[in-house]
């Protein structure tokens, strides 16, 4: 019974710690993403002002 519970729980934390590294990944994409978006919309309104 031990070795059934064990087999039934091992797979289920590989794909527990696969979904973490998968939506770790996820999240560091969109807060690079967001953070060049706001690195970009910083520097472009900074030459507006300049302009002015």
């Amino acid at each position: 019974r031990k070795e059934e519970e064990e087999a039934t729980t091992k797979p289920l934390l590989s794909d527990y710690l696969y979904n973490i590294t998968n939506n770790t990944k996820i999240v560091i994409i969109i807060c690079y993403n967001l953070c060049t978006f706001l690195v970009q919309a910083e520097q472009s309104f900074l030459l507006k002002y300049l302009k002015m």
